[in-house]
């Protein structure tokens, strides 16, 4: 079984994985050759050195193929955007007389999402490790695989999961730098323990302003207060009907971009609207995509979007987001890149893919206006859009400018979340060289964005390790948290932690004590609910738990052992 070499982390959790019961047959030829190209290199299954029991009497094939089954389980839950990464294990396993195997395996918890999705992640799992292993992965196939993930698994997964796109790439840089994470329903999750914890929904925290993430969904009351800040932003007007978006147009002078004023990632946006009919058909697109919304006609600013990513007054990176399209190598022709690039992303699974388009007719538009055809070879390094604008819808592809801006353009993004009441913001900034001052290329800030796509791409997920430490300083959120049976220690360790000017409290048998020693009400009965409780309240710095109480990831302090027994001299 292919495997790369891991070194095992402890992430410290609250709940342990859960046990979860199967029964499985084995196929009459477990094909593992065949199966593991299908695991590697279609579904992109991230390869684990096995967790089995090691007292477990069963066949060593057995025992792998149902490995391979949890990891493409894992994967399966990973693709509905459910933060499992912890290893599955194999904790039993026995036959029955029917041929049939029974398991007991141990998959990774997600508090508050029911038990029952990932007994469907495993059940699918082994249904489809069994197809595969069954025949090879052409074409043909792969695209049958496919087929049965979009339609059939997948949606019935997804009824499970609240998370937004954001989630689990954050969620995963946070497991692999060992900051502790829970769930604490709808979505939101806590980094950190006590003082030192943040709350996440996405990319935004616990610290941007309900006020700010409601003007920052209206396109109309974010300009003005931009404006009126003396920040740039684009000329425009709300428009109701066709005929008032033709009278916007004619003020404003063409051409115009035409979209509704409370979408965002491109969401029903048309460019270059400079006739009547393009005006008719731009805006009836706008109401398509929102049909409660008016409709925003803006003067349009040549350039390309620029995404600068603010958190807490500091720029993070900026990327130039361009539209969907290709890369010239040169040689082949501009319709063979593309085909190319379209069946490579087909062959990739749903939650993989990256967007690639085809030659249709908004791709052939756009070679148009810059002169090209799909038999057009342009020289090697180009960039060849096929689309005029980056979109959820399409897709695109961002280049890194982080370090390219000009330091006006990043004062610019970081007074718009300032002023917006947000911790965190994509502010979008429309121009043709973001390294010239806004105030002397026309550049404009097009949008602030609450909650904006974080991790999303091999640039945005390369800031992510900073993000975290940015978001949750020294330490990654973790506060002392002590275990000491004996409790006269205890006692000791717990003043001198209060003496070093920490809010330390204690956990004892028979309750919660406070840092000034009195004992606090709680409705959570045992040790393990009261050292949860305590890691979610802010005002916890520190955590003396007098007990042999026993939990991943916490401290035991070193006068907690047992003492040695001494020696007898003869």
């Amino acid at each position: 079984m292919p495997a790369t070499a891991r070194t095992p982390q402890k992430i410290p959790r609250l709940q342990p994985a859960q046990p979860f019961e199967l029964a499985f047959g084995l196929p009459a030829r477990a094909d593992f050759t065949t199966l593991d190209r299908w695991l590697r290199d279609v579904l992109g299954v991230q390869w684990e050195d096995p967790d089995i029991a090691p007292d477990l009497e069963a066949p060593e094939g057995v025992a792998a193929w149902l490995w391979r089954a949890l990891l493409l389980a894992r994967t399966l839950l990973q693709a509905t955007r459910l933060p499992v990464f912890d290893v599955p294990g194999i904790e039993a396993l026995r036959s029955e007389p029917s041929g049939e195997w029974h398991a007991r395996v141990r998959m990774p918890a997600i508090e508050y999402v029911a038990p029952q999705c990932v007994q469907l992640a495993l059940q699918s799992a082994l249904g489809l490790c069994d197809w595969m292993g069954a025949r090879a992965p052409d074409e043909p196939a792969v695209a049958a695989l496919h087929d049965m993930l979009d339609k059939e698994v997948l949606p019935r997964l997804g009824t499970f999961v609240v998370t937004g796109k954001s989630t689990l790439p954050v969620l995963r840089a946070a497991h692999a730098l060992g900051i502790p994470a829970l769930h604490l329903g709808s979505g939101v999750f806590q980094l950190g323990w006590g003082s030192r914890a943040r709350r996440i929904d996405r990319s935004m925290t616990d610290r941007d302003s309900a006020i700010g993430v409601r003007l920052a969904q209206d396109k109309v009351a974010t300009a003005r207060l931009l404006a009126a800040a003396g920040l740039p932003v684009p000329l425009h007007a709300l428009a109701r009907s066709t005929e008032q978006a033709a009278a916007v147009a004619r003020e404003l002078g063409t051409p115009v971009v035409v979209k509704p004023s409370n979408q965002d990632r491109g969401a029903g946006v048309s460019m270059d609207v400079a006739d009547t009919a393009s005006l008719d058909a731009a805006f009836r697109h706008a109401k398509q995509v929102a049909p409660d919304s008016a409709v925003l006609v803006e003067r349009q600013v040549p350039g390309w979007c620029h995404r600068l990513f603010v958190w807490h007054g500091k720029l993070l990176y900026a990327v130039k987001r361009l539209p969907a399209g290709v890369y010239a190598d040169g040689e082949h022709s501009i319709g063979q890149l593309a085909a190319a690039a379209c069946a490579a992303d087909q062959r990739k699974p749903s939650w993989q893919r990256v967007g690639a388009v085809t030659l249709d007719d908004l791709a052939l538009a756009s070679l148009q206006r810059m002169g090209w055809t799909p038999a057009s070879v342009p020289p090697a390094g180009t960039f060849v859009p096929l689309r005029r604008i980056e979109s959820t819808q399409w897709g695109g592809t961002d280049e890194d400018v982080t370090a390219t801006l000009h330091p006006d353009n990043v004062q610019a993004a970081v007074r718009a979340t300032a002023l917006m009441g947000l911790e965190v913001a994509g502010v979008d900034m429309i121009g043709e060289d973001l390294s010239q001052p806004w105030h002397a290329s026309g550049a404009v800030i097009n949008e602030v964005n609450a909650a904006p796509l974080l991790g999303g791409g091999d640039i945005s997920r390369g800031y992510l390790p900073e993000f975290l430490s940015r978001l949750l300083g020294e330490g990654l959120g973790r506060i002392p948290v002590e275990v000491i049976a004996d409790e006269a220690r205890a006692t000791r360790r717990w003043k001198a932690l209060c003496k070093e000017g920490l809010r330390c409290w204690r956990v004892e048998p028979v309750g919660v004590r406070d840092p000034a020693g009195e004992l606090v009400p709680m409705t959570a009965a045992g040790t393990a609910q009261r050292v949860r409780a305590l890691l979610l309240d802010g005002a916890v710095d520190a955590i003396i738990v007098s007990s042999d109480f026993v939990m991943p990831g916490l401290t035991r302090h070193p006068s907690a052992a047992a003492p040695k027994p001494t020696r007898r001299r003869r």
